[in-house]
């Protein structure tokens, strides 16, 4: 199972000690983590593996944990050796299914799954490891008190929309055919899964060139023929032709197709200056790809000698490109190039500016209208590439922990103040 299909990595400490639900229980974890970075007579190893990498491994695992109906068959080769690849250690893998014993011995809705899989935990560790009785504590500490958490482990994947802007040589395991073929599955949907594998390929092509005799590009083509053969009925996708051909050689080809399209630009530009939207649709590699496609030809010269050649019948093509125009295109969906600065602290002091700005009316729909506190979070978490869905709960932890006069509330707002005191050549 690919990890990626399933569960997303939080990118901050923070998410678990301060945004999650369980934020307290994940703040005693943490506190039980930090003696194991020190050296000890009573443990084998110094613990180097950063808690953040510690706590997404134990997340994933109980996510896995709900995805498999009988994770008891083989709970060695499917959960402890793959903690340990994952984690590089065995010392690791048991500190991580300790921190999974904690997580699942303190959900508010345990299963019989659950507490079957936390007993088997236990078993396997209490007297093989000279970790796991350092986190037990803590599950004694919460439900002796009679407190449980709103745990649910439900799959988190990663957000494929734009494949391009993933790492995919980290996730296939530097290209890993068995790997990637588990990638494309990310998306449900035909188009969706070639693009994932197009962004794949091109980002391989940058350290390694195209080669015939190579099993791995042997394998991407057989990639291309299984997506082509799970979308069988009717279903509006490349032929298999197309797929092998033409994007191999739009991929290895990239400097020759670039100042073909710049060399034609000029050209057409030239003849029809006028027509600015006509210029807009034309020099794109899905023009070649659509030629490709009707012609059913998988030489990349042969292509771009179609679509010169359609520049000689000017009227004509002019005619069918008005046509396209005409047609009103889809608006593309909201690409944001900002991302929040992750320093720690830094998205709880958004959070908190966003909720006291919204709260003061300055945001409004196209009507101006007053908008939900719900909408004008979501709208954030698309500008800064950020998860802010659970700013109720980071909020109200927030306010938990703040001290009596709001120091570490108020913070961010003073700092605001005496930025804007300075910008202002007023003495803060």
């Amino acid at each position: 199972m690919l990890r990626e299909k399933i569960y997303c990595d939080r990118k901050e400490l923070d998410d678990f000690l301060l945004l999650s639900p369980a934020a307290a229980l994940n703040q005693s974890i943490y506190d039980a983590l930090i003696p194991l970075r020190e050296p000890d007579s009573n443990r084998p190893h110094r613990l180097n593996v950063p808690a953040l990498q510690l706590f997404n491994e134990a997340y994933y695992q109980c996510t896995k944990l709900q995805s498999d109906k009988h994770p008891e068959e083989d709970i060695y080769t499917n959960y402890f050796v793959d903690a340990r690849e994952n984690l590089g250690s065995t010392e690791a893998a048991e500190v991580a299914f300790s921190i999974v014993f904690v997580l699942l011995s303190c959900m508010s809705i345990r299963t019989v799954k659950t507490g079957y899989f936390a007993q088997l935990i236990s078993e396997r560790l209490s007297n093989k490891s000279p970790y796991f009785s350092l986190f037990t504590p803590i599950v004694e500490q919460y439900q002796s008190k009679g407190h449980s958490f709103p745990l649910s482990f439900s799959p988190m994947p990663l957000d494929v929309r734009f494949p391009d802007r993933i790492d995919w040589a980290s996730i296939t395991q530097d290209f890993n055919p068995k790997r990637i073929a588990e990638a494309v599955l990310l998306s449900d949907k035909e188009d969706g899964q070639h693009a994932i594998l197009d962004a794949i390929e091109s980002q391989l092509r940058q350290s390694r060139p195209f080669d015939n005799d190579s099993p791995l590009d042997a394998a991407f083509a057989s990639l291309r023929a299984a997506i082509i053969a799970r979308f069988p009925k009717g279903s509006r996708g490349f032929k298999k032709e197309d797929c092998l051909a033409i994007n191999f050689s739009l991929i290895s080809q990239k400097k020759e197709v670039e100042q073909a399209f710049a060399d034609l630009s000029v050209k057409y530009r030239d003849l029809v200056t006028e027509n600015q939207q006509l210029r807009q649709n034309q020099f794109t590699v899905t023009a070649l790809l659509q030629i490709a496609r009707d012609k059913d030809i998988n030489n990349i010269y042969q292509v771009l000698a179609i679509f010169a050649s359609g520049i000689a019948d000017l009227p004509a093509r002019i005619k069918i490109e008005q046509e396209i125009a005409s047609v009103p295109k889809a608006p593309e969906p909201f690409a944001s190039e900002i991302y929040l600065n992750p320093k720690k602290g830094m998205k709880l002091n958004i959070e908190r500016i966003i909720d006291c700005t919204w709260a003061l009316d300055f945001y409004a729909d196209k009507d101006g209208r007053p908008v939900t506190q719900k909408q004008v979070f979501e709208a954030f978490s698309r500008l800064l590439n950020s998860d802010l869905s659970n700013f109720a709960g980071a909020l109200s932890e927030g306010r938990n922990r703040a001290n009596d006069d709001c120091a570490n509330e108020l913070a961010i707002f003073n700092a605001m103040l005496n930025r804007q005191k300075k910008i202002n050549g007023l003495p803060i």
